[in-house]
C-alpha cells in the first residue's frame, strides 16, 4: 500500500510548476469541508467495539464513495491515481474490518449515516477544479477522522479489533499524509 502514495507524493513534490503550483494557505478560509467536523481529542475514547466497527466501516465506506466519484469525476491524474489507490486499499481494509467484527459478533455497517450521504452527495454535484480541491480536502479530514479513531483502538480489550486497527493504521497514516500534499499543492485549475 506504501508505495503508490510514496510515489505519488514524490510526483507532487518534484513536478514541474506546470503541474503543481505550490499555494501556501490557499485552503486557510476553509478549515474543514463544510459537511465534516475535525476530529475531537476524544473521538474513538470511551466507545465500545461496536461503536468502533460502526464508525470505521462508515469512514470507511464514505472514502470508497468518494473515491469512485473522483476516479470517474476528476480530470486531474494526481487525483485519480490517488483515489484508484484508495479504492484498492479501502476494499481491503473492508474485508479486514469484516472479519475483525464477525471474530467479535458485530456486523458492519453497509450504507451511510445522513451527514456523509450528503458530503458524497455534495461532492458528487461538482465538477473540474472545485471537485478536486474538495475530495482533497475532504480525504484529509477523513483519514484524520480515521487516524484518531484507529489510533484510540489499537489498545482496545478486544483482540481482533485492536490488532485489526494496528494493523490498518500505518496505512491510514500513509493515506493522510497523502491526501494532506494533495490539500497542501494547488493544481493548475484547482482552488
Amino acid at each position: 500500500m506504501k508505495s503508490w502514495t510514496s510515489a505519488l507524493r514524490l510526483a507532487l513534490l518534484t513536478a514541474s510548476p506546470a503541474l503543481v503550483i505550490a499555494s501556501p494557505g490557499a485552503y486557510a478560509q476553509a478549515a474543514s469541508p463544510p459537511s465534516m467536523s475535525a476530529p475531537s481529542a476524544a473521538a474513538g475514547q470511551g466507545g465500545t467495539g461496536a461503536d468502533f466497527v460502526r464508525r470505521a466501516a462508515e469512514i470507511n465506506l464514505t472514502e470508497l464513495q468518494l473515491s469512485k466519484l473522483a476516479m470517474n469525476d476528476s480530470t486531474t491524474p494526481v487525483i485519480i491515481k490517488f483515489s484508484s489507490g484508495m479504492d484498492r486499499d479501502l476494499r481491503q481494509s473492508r474485508t479486514s474490518l469484516r472479519q475483525a467484527a464477525e471474530k467479535s459478533g458485530l456486523g458492519i455497517p453497509t450504507s451511510l449515516d445522513a451527514q456523509d450521504a450528503a458530503m458524497v452527495k455534495r461532492l458528487g454535484e461538482e465538477s473540474g477544479s472545485e471537485f478536486d480541491a474538495d475530495y482533497a480536502k475532504d480525504m484529509a479530514m477523513s483519514e484524520q477522522k480515521a487516524r484518531v479513531l484507529y489510533q484510540a483502538e489499537t489498545s482496545d480489550s478486544n483482540a481482533a479489533l485492536a490488532s485489526y486497527a494496528r494493523t490498518a493504521l500505518p496505512a491510514i497514516e500513509e493515506h493522510e499524509t497523502t491526501a494532506r500534499s494533495l490539500r497542501s499543492n494547488e493544481m493548475p485549475g484547482v482552488g
